[in-house]
């Protein structure tokens, strides 16, 4: 189920091409998350070519592929005029665009929103849903349809498959409406996978892009253990840092690291969604991002907006989607850039313990990479603290 947070953001401020790097280091705890996102921090592993793009892509990190041009439209945002509304747009200006959905303020606050959906959540012992996310770069897009389980015990399995990239159309539009079925892929070639597996113990993750196979494994118990007396951290929060949060984590990193305007209500089909819009509050801005300055605008390939559209009777996220506003100030417009959907969603239902286990004999031909040592490494240059070096002092006069 992944998404962008505040660090998994800032681990997207590389200095090198996005297509260079994958599957390293400390693990995001997001939803640009629950694919996890590696902290650039730490040296990377290579996954070349356009169907590794379009993994990374999928995965939320396809901010890194800089500036992308489909079509900007109005869109109701946290910094926005009360009452401005508008239709996600991604087909071409010459094209006819949707009318814009009515939209209403509604009575709840974003905390208590945020706050129903944890109450919904919290104690649950198993969760499954079916996943859709697009992401739309450079005029191009890319899917991913896949499942995600999770279970206590920080047991959890995401399955994607991966699809060719494709144009973006003006059909594109309809693809992002809030009542739309799940996109039918039955006949559509799938170039490339993501396997994410947790048993509680070992989460293992293993991409196929075409031709290319990598297979990486980091022992959950040797992280908590090896990070649970560093100042500043936590067991919960390396627990979280290395993806098997879920849907929790995700929901409460957004409460805490966004700033939300008005709550809206959206009509979709016959379910009425409660809509969030947020933007990165000053916080998160200076100590994530580095930004002192409140009016300084984010980097291309960082989003500036999420939204968060929830089932008002279900109390459960329905789609989670990420912003970028125009690059000229005065135009009041965003566009989506990723967009992640969540369908029939399950609570309590009886999950097989054989769920959370990784056929690892299957995968006999591809070498594994234990990334334990690396994590923990990574972990620990976090959340430790340089001290400066001292100033070096002249040297001392010579006596005559």
């Amino acid at each position: 189920m992944p998404v962008v947070s505040p660090r998994s953001c800032a681990a997207l401020t590389l200095k090198r091409p996005v297509h260079s790097f994958l599957l390293s280091g400390r693990q995001n705890s997001n939803l640009w998350q629950i694919p996890h996102i590696p902290n650039m921090k730490h040296n990377p592993h290579s996954l070349t070519s356009r169907p590794a793009l379009a993994a990374l892509a999928v995965s939320a990190v396809g901010f890194a592929l800089a500036a992308i041009n489909p079509v900007f439209a109005v869109s109701p945002v946290a910094d926005e005029k009360p009452g401005e509304t508008a239709a996600d747009e991604t087909a071409d200006e010459t094209t006819d665009k949707p009318a814009a959905p009515e939209l209403k303020k509604s009575e709840f606050t974003a905390d208590q929103v945020f706050n129903r959906v944890a109450e919904t959540l919290d104690g649950v012992d198993s969760l499954s849903c079916d996943i859709s996310q697009t992401v739309m770069l450079s005029g191009q897009k890319f899917q991913a349809v896949g499942r995600y389980v999770q279970a206590s015990g920080n047991r959890m399995r995401l399955e994607y498959r991966l699809f060719p990239i494709g144009a973006l159309s003006a059909q594109d539009a309809e693809l992002l409406a809030l009542d739309s079925d799940a996109p039918d892929v039955s006949d559509r070639k799938v170039t490339g996978s993501l396997e994410q597996v947790s048993d509680g113990s070992v989460l293992w993750s293993k991409w196929v892009n075409g031709p290319q196979k990598q297979l990486t494994r980091r022992n959950i118990r040797e992280i908590v253990e090896a990070v649970g007396d560093l100042p500043n951290y936590s067991a919960a929060r390396s627990l979280q840092d290395l993806g098997v949060g879920g849907l929790q984590t995700l929901m409460s990193q957004l409460q805490v690291g966004m700033d939300f305007g008005e709550v809206r209500e959206q009509p979709a089909g016959e379910t009425n969604l409660l809509v969030l819009a947020g933007r990165w509050n000053q916080k998160t801005r200076q100590e994530i991002f580095g930004l002192q300055d409140a009016s300084a605008a984010l980097p291309d390939y960082i989003p500036d907006y999420v939204r968060v559209y929830v089932d008002a009777a279900a109390g459960l996220p329905r789609r989670i989607q990420y912003l970028k506003k125009h690059p000229n100030p005065e135009e009041s417009k965003v566009r989506p850039v990723v967009t992640l959907d969540l369908r029939n969603i399950k609570l309590n239902e009886t999950v097989s313990d054989d769920t959370f286990q990784f056929d690892r004999a299957a995968d006999d031909d591809i070498k594994e990479q234990d990334l334990t040592a690396q994590v923990i490494e990574g972990i620990k240059k976090v959340a430790t603290p340089e001290t400066p070096a001292a100033p070096e002092q002249p040297p001392a006069a010579q006596k005559k």
